[in-house]
């Protein structure tokens, strides 16, 4: 029987990832995808964040807060619950990718994402939308737990750089 030859491409994707967790048995290749993941993680813009985290807050819909909200099938749903759930929703993937930056000990980056989500939430709670105006303290509680957490976990002049970061959005509207 000929051996058949096979595409990487061709494999669904836990079969990729067996192949892959094979091949970094071998220091060599390990050192190469090392030095790949960090390239890929490395790279943090605050702005791309704000911009990113901004766009998802904006995104989010009223109207669905109004069709899911009130009397329902499965009974009472509180406007307000629905809308911080929705906010936090939309926020929760920045704030893992906060930790996971954290976890990592990748301290700079962590910086830098922890500025931009800062950021994000202030410029929504500055320009808002419909939906907004039901989450209207949802930004700034949201960017205090957020940077009392990622100050747990910061050096102290990351820390000092921040606190001039926060008073710089502040005075800035």
């Amino acid at each position: 029987m000929k051996n058949k030859k096979i595409k990487i491409s061709d494999l669904d994707s836990q079969e990729k990832l067996t192949v892959f967790e094979q091949l970094l048995k071998e220091p060599a290749i390990r050192r190469k995808a090392e030095a790949l993941a960090l390239g890929l993680v490395s790279e943090v813009s605050a702005e791309a964040v704000a911009d990113d985290l901004y766009c998802a807050l904006d995104f989010i819909d009223v109207e669905e807060l109004w069709d899911n909200s009130g009397r329902t099938r499965n009974g009472y749903v509180d406007v307000n619950d629905l809308a911080w759930e929705m906010f936090e929703d939309a926020l929760s993937p920045f704030e893992s990718e906060l930790e996971r930056l954290v976890k990592l000990k990748m301290f700079k980056q962590a910086k830098l994402y922890c500025m931009g989500i800062l950021k994000g939430l202030w410029e929504y709670e500055k320009h808002g939308n419909e939906f907004s105006d039901w989450v209207p303290d949802a930004p700034r509680e949201s960017a205090n737990s957020i940077f009392e957490k990622w100050m747990k976990h910061a050096p102290e002049e990351d820390i000092a750089e921040m606190e001039r970061f926060r008073e710089t959005l502040e005075s800035s509207g």
